[in-house]
């Protein structure tokens, strides 16, 4: 058997450390080009046909509820977006452009002009990508508080 430099062998030859780092450089840099791909398409993939109010909603709760941050059915459009904001603060001034959005439209019985569609349409296209990030984001678990320090 083969023995260290302490003079007591365990029979398992020494690793080097530049060899497992680089698999952990390949490892990093396939997963880093399969998130690439992942943004990349959900980018392009987009809205498709006519975005209105509704339907931008509707797809921001169905993506939003994959990932474990369905409304509540209690909530109401503004309550909900506030809530997804916090989660998503980079997100914010595009949950906010689909909520004002949905309840003007809704609510208020409004017609979206050319400009405020086309802000409603790059709005909803940002938040496929930004929704995302909710595969990273861990929901805190039922029944557990914080402790107040005292």
């Amino acid at each position: 058997m083969d023995e260290g430099p302490s003079g007591g062998g365990t029979g398992i030859p020494f690793v080097g450390g530049n060899e497992s780092g680089g698999v952990f450089i390949v490892v990093a840099l396939l997963l880093a080009i399969v998130v690439g791909a992942l943004v990349f398409l959900a980018w392009r993939r987009g809205p498709r046909g006519e975005v209105t109010p509704d339907r931008a909603y509707a797809s921001l709760t169905k993506l939003a509820s994959r990932f474990g941050f369905a409304p509540k059915a209690n909530q109401t459009v503004y309550e909900y977006a506030g809530a997804l904001s916090e989660v998503l603060p980079q997100s914010r001034p595009e949950i906010q452009t689909v909520a004002q959005a949905k309840v003007e439209v809704a609510y208020g019985r409004r017609m979206l002009g050319d400009e405020r569609a086309a802000a409603l349409r790059e709005a909803s296209r940002r938040l496929r990508v930004g929704l995302l990030r909710l595969v990273f984001r861990r929901r805190p678990r039922r029944g557990i508080r914080p402790r107040l320090r005292t």
